[in-house]
């Protein structure tokens, strides 16, 4: 189990991005601080030390500025003794290597190293450091070369003071000292706390490594449970699917089922009923696009779906009206025409208990509140001429409107007992004919522009 784990953490720390990109910024981090040393600290350091050289070096040369203008010792040659002596004694310190004294042309009159007496010195800084009578000095590093050309064989402090007698430049000095121990200082105070700040790096990315392998263990876990879950859901998601597309098929079946019982007195009929749901579809879909219908049909998702659903059961209170009446060939007298548009409020009553029910049962309305005022309403007319109640205009319900063009364009192209078909042309003129009057201007626009699919319906339905 260990071995397993151990396995596990390797294959998330090689996978993983984050832990390469920390690897990457300890490192970064590292080496911005080392680059400080370089870039920043150790410039500063060379500078406190060619400061403090020349500082020294300066109290040194005005002590001898002071010896040289004591009795005797205004020149140079021959070089004052006592002076020597004083210099000689502070070379055997051991924290300054070497002294020279140059006289105003460059030539060296005195150096604690013999070979150097006599030679010129002909740098232009020397002449500068004559003319101005201002000091110098800079840290020469190992291997380094000299204002004389001199190669260091380990760091110094090459410095320059000029010793001035009655105001003017009398000599320059030359001091090197040994600045070797204050370099290692400074490095092993460099190496050290890179070795600190490495160390800590190191034991801070063993750590956040440790942590992204712990990190990663879980996330495989919540991966593999996210996974059960979806193909749970998945199987889930595909039974309701399943029982909501059984349920969809059975509501339909049995909205149909119960459409056919006004075909049940009144054979003639025929496909009437799944014709007009065809119509209703294709006209609110024509309502949809533009126009001010066009809200009141895209009002739900499903609108126009439940508008041909509805449609179905608009003619239901026929199975009320006797089969004599449904099927004879005559025109009806007037009580039986009085009979007839008793259908109407039939399926109204029908169908408004039906959908009560439902909202008892789920606190809203269902497609049957819509069924439910095309099948009363769908015999209205626009004029105000219609039955059951006489409504005018925009009074009517939207979908009662609807379905009558396509309720009166199938009976007029359908064989009755009474009557036989029309044709396409003369049927699209009929309905024209009662724009403003039996039927709703804006609907019948649509209409005329879906007519040719009304064909299309009626021969292939």
């Amino acid at each position: 189990m260990k071995f397993k784990k151990i396995r596990i953490y390797t294959q998330y720390l090689i996978a993983s991005r984050n832990l390469f990109a920390l690897y990457l910024l300890s490192l970064a981090f590292v080496s911005i601080i080392y680059s400080c040393f370089v870039v920043y600290i150790y410039p500063k350091y060379y500078k406190y030390i060619e400061d403090v050289y020349t500082q020294r070096s300066t109290e040194a040369a005005g002590g001898l500025s002071r010896a040289f203008i004591g009795p005797g010792h205004l020149s140079l040659l021959p070089f004052p003794a006592d002076i020597e002596a004083s210099i000689k004694r502070v070379v055997s310190s051991g924290l300054i290597l070497k002294v020279k004294v140059f006289d105003l042309n460059g030539k060296c009159l005195f150096s604690t190293q013999v070979s150097d007496v006599g030679t010129i010195h002909e740098g232009d800084e020397f002449k500068r450091i004559v003319a101005t009578g201002m000091s110098y000095s800079k840290v020469v590093r190992k291997s380094g070369t000299s204002l004389e050309g001199e190669v260091a064989t380990i760091d110094v402090s090459e410095t320059y003071v000029p010793v001035f007698v009655d105001g003017k430049v009398f000599c320059v000095f030359e001091v090197y000292a040994d600045v070797s121990h204050e370099q290692r200082g400074i490095q092993n105070l460099a190496f050290t706390s890179l070795g600190v700040i490495s160390i800590l790096m190191i034991f801070g990315w063993i750590f956040f490594t440790y942590l992204m392998a712990r990190l990663a263990l879980v996330e495989r876990k919540r991966t593999k449970l996210d996974k059960i879950l979806k193909r749970k859901n998945a199987n889930l998601n595909e039974r309701v699917s399943y029982q909501k597309d059984e349920i969809e098929v059975g509501h339909q079946i049995a909205v149909k089922a119960l459409a056919t019982l006004a075909e049940y007195n009144d054979t003639d009929t025929g496909s009437h009923l799944n014709r007009t749901k065809h119509y209703v579809v294709a006209l609110a879909t024509e309502l949809s696009r533009t126009g001010k219908y066009s809200c009141s049909v895209n009002e739900r998702p499903v609108m126009i779906e439940e508008l041909g659903l509805a449609s179905l059961l608009h003619d239901i209170g026929k199975v009320a009206i006797p089969k004599e009446i449904l099927a004879k060939p005559e025109h009806l007298t007037s009580d039986e025409f009085n009979l007839m548009q008793k259908h109407s409020v039939v399926a109204g009553e029908i169908l408004g208990k039906a959908n009560a029910l439902y909202r008892e049962q789920f606190g809203e309305d269902s497609y049957l509140a819509l069924a439910q005022e095309i099948a009363l309403y769908h015999h209205e007319r626009w004029d105000g001429k219609g039955y059951p109640v006489g409504l005018t205009n925009t009074d009517i319900p939207l979908s009662a409107r609807i379905v009558a063009i396509a309720d009166v364009y199938d009976a007029l192209r359908s064989q009755r007992p009474y009557k036989a078909p029309w044709t396409h042309e003369k049927a699209l003129r009929e309905i024209v004919s009662g724009r403003n009057s039996q039927f709703d201007p804006t609907v019948v626009d649509a209409f005329v522009s879906v007519q040719k699919e009304f064909d299309d319906i009626f021969e292939n339905k």
